[in-house]
């Protein structure tokens, strides 16, 4: 919930308690809250604040031609103004069919990327790596080598690993970024698995709280 509203919720405090009591559960209940609770408000964005947003995103796949590489980097600049409110749109940016809105989507997650509680949570909840790793394989223009960098940037950012991806400027992928492909996608089955089993005892311990 927003603020303290969520206190509400729980009602005042069994009589048997004294003040110091009730205010160390509380505490501890302000820790358990669930990741959305906690971080989810900060995604919120308006109606109008939506609109321009995807008018950006947009704008990001703007196609090769004279004056459009300008047109793609400010787009992504005015993006990185609305912070983590982009990250409900991102999902849908890279899997487009679009080349430049995926490459300048992927920049602009590299961008504001945070390793901390709140983007862990946001990594999953908006399916930011799960979306990412195939981009890091992507064969499918003469500029995917652009793409491959960019995917594995944003997910070096995002999640504070590296997998020892290298870069080239072939259409193809090497050996190596095969490898590195397959190692993103060990290292988020286990993150998952690691999530779940983390929200389960989050959970457990609230209710017993």
């Amino acid at each position: 919930g927003e603020g303290e509203d969520w206190i509400k919720d729980l009602g005042p405090p069994h009589e048997s308690f004294d003040d110091a009591s009730a205010d160390k559960i509380l505490e501890r209940l302000k820790e358990l809250r669930s990741p959305e609770a906690r971080f989810i408000g900060e995604t919120e964005a308006t109606k109008e604040e939506q609109q321009t947003i995807q008018s950006l995103f947009d704008q990001m796949g703007y196609a090769r031609k004279v004056g459009n590489r300008g047109r793609r980097g400010q787009a992504r600049e005015k993006l990185k103004e609305f912070g983590v409110k982009v990250l409900p749109h991102v999902d849908k940016q890279l899997s487009s069919g679009n080349f430049y809105r995926r490459l300048n989507t992927a920049r602009l997650v590299a961008s504001l990327a945070a390793k901390d509680d709140a983007w862990r949570f946001y990594t999953h909840k908006f399916n930011l790596v799960s979306s990412l790793i195939p981009m890091v394989g992507d064969q499918s223009t003469p500029q995917s080598f652009g793409l491959r960098a960019a995917a594995n940037e944003a997910l070096e950012k995002l999640t504070g690993a590296s997998m020892g991806f290298r870069p080239n400027s072939d259409q193809f992928r090497t050996a190596a970024q095969a490898d590195a492909l397959s190692a993103w996608k060990g290292w988020w089955a286990k993150e998952q698995e690691a999530w779940i089993k983390a929200e389960k005892e989050r959970s457990k311990a609230w209710d017993e709280t």
